[in-house]
């Protein structure tokens, strides 16, 4: 396992496991940075500036300047949430499906969960719920022809810790 979910230590991503075990995959690309102000701003100004994003995986022990859906910021401890965004490529796909690339993630992320035995289900568009608790937020952006998906989802923080209330993690569900 690449993180290890509600570590007092809060251990940093292993690299070399997430590259690997996604060897082969529609991932060709893996890159973990200690601190960023968003991964979806860095995969985005990474197109901009002419790389081919697609298939590029982005992740952050710490993210500064987080955001989701209207420009809301989030922010969390470093290494209590996992904070990925991920370049979908979408040629061949019309652009009026694109916007069911965030449902879909939210779909992919609430059966993962779902799998640890915790019951997750959606808020349309972009939230993971367990009860009236958000454990995850979801942000797609466009870079023609890639879409920038991000993904923030609550591992390890405490009660204490939460940016908001409603905000619930892993180990506060007793998923450790």
């Amino acid at each position: 396992m690449a993180f290890n979910v509600g570590a007092v230590n809060r251990t940093p991503l292993d690299v070399h496991s997430l590259r690997t075990s996604s060897a082969g995959g529609a991932w060709r690309r893996v890159d973990v940075v200690e601190q960023t102000g968003s991964t979806n701003a860095d995969l985005i100004s990474r197109a901009a500036a002419g790389e081919d994003i697609s298939g590029a995986v982005l992740l952050a022990e710490f993210q500064t300047a987080g955001r989701g859906r209207h420009g809301r910021s989030w922010s969390a401890p470093a290494r209590s949430q996992i904070s990925m965004s991920v370049g979908v490529d979408t040629t061949g796909v019309a652009p009026d499906r694109w916007g069911w690339l965030p449902l879909l993630t939210g779909l992919a992320v609430a059966h993962t969960v779902r799998d640890l035995g915790v019951d997750a289900g959606l808020k349309w568009p972009n939230d993971v719920l367990v009860g009236g608790g958000k454990l995850a937020g979801i942000l797609a952006e466009v870079a023609a022809p890639v879409i920038v998906v991000g993904l923030g989802l609550n591992v390890s923080l405490t009660a204490d810790e939460l940016p908001d209330p409603h905000a619930v993690s892993l180990s506060m569900l007793g998923r450790d």
